[in-house]
């Protein structure tokens, strides 16, 4: 079981990792891209995961824990997940007006917790994860944490099997990203593609079919993809773009097939999260 330890000094070196959180500090200190660390003996580095729900999904994950740091109120109410992470993991306690002054900011939750970054995944690892019903969210230059964080969320919930980022997409383990993805980063296999828009010729060299959701001439609403792939026996792959300029026009050219959602007159696009969460809806099964 952890060791609960109350702090009352705001100077307490113990409290480093929280204190004037500003969140460039937990972007990664390497390219994901790369799937190697910039020193063989250096650690991929550190994550802020913050909220109840996040520290449930850290719980699955408990060999990456390194630290908690919770408010009196919240302990109790969390106390069954922490004492799921490793008997060395501290958990400090701080009373709730001296933890906001610590972190700098209004944490209506009550908890944040650091954790050490996994190893990243290569998009070979990932795609065994990718079956007929489960299919590869595949994202390009997705910039904004929100939707990458939503994404995952509709993922988790709708029965992707992964999802491929491209170089330039946002951190899924960003901090927000993170909180709105309510932990579930942490428990999808993702990775980042090494090379783009080359990543796409390979899904399709391994059998999967790229299905670019964009609003070309050519696309064919989403309800008619069924005519055109057998989603019992074939692998997929939904490809998203960024909002606003969509899709590059490199992307889409390796798509296998265009598809749309169909939207009522005045009205031409989507959240990118939501057009994610409605596509696989049509073409995924969650278990």
């Amino acid at each position: 079981m952890p060791q609960v330890i109350p702090i009352a000094d705001l100077d307490d070196p113990r409290l480093a990792d929280y204190r004037a959180v500003k969140d460039r500090q937990w972007l990664p200190a390497f390219t994901y891209a790369d799937t190697r660390a910039p020193d063989p003996a250096a650690p991929w580095g550190k994550f802020m995961a913050e909220g109840p729900t996040v520290l449930q999904r850290l719980a699955l994950r408990p060999e990456l824990a390194l630290s908690v740091l919770v408010s009196p109120t919240r302990l109790e109410a969390v106390r069954a997940d922490i004492d799921r992470l490793p008997p060395a993991t501290p958990v400090y306690v701080l009373a709730q007006e001296q933890l906001e002054r610590l972190v700098g900011f209004e944490l209506h939750r009550g908890l944040l917790a650091i954790a050490a970054r996994p190893r990243p995944l290569t998009a070979a690892e990932v795609l065994p994860h990718v079956t007929p019903w489960r299919p590869l969210v595949v994202l390009e230059s997705i910039f904004n944490h929100d939707n990458v964080g939503g994404i995952f969320r509709s993922g988790a919930a709708l029965g992707a099997g992964g999802v491929l980022l491209s170089p330039r997409c946002a951190d899924p383990l960003y901090r927000k990203a993170l909180r709105v993805a309510v932990g579930c980063v942490l428990l999808t296999p993702w990775a980042y593609a090494q090379h783009w828009p080359a990543a796409l010729a390979q899904l399709r060299t391994e059998g999967i079919r790229v299905l670019a959701m964009t609003l070309s001439p050519s696309s064919m609403p989403l309800a008619e993809v069924p005519r055109h792939v057998d989603l019992g026996k074939q692998r997929v792959a939904i490809l998203l773009g960024t909002e606003g300029p969509g899709l590059s026009a490199e992307a889409i050219r390796h798509a296998d097939l265009h598809v749309r959602i169909p939207m009522a007159p005045g009205v031409d696009s989507l959240n990118v999260s939501v057009t994610a969460a409605i596509a696989l809806a049509a073409l995924a099964r969650p278990n």
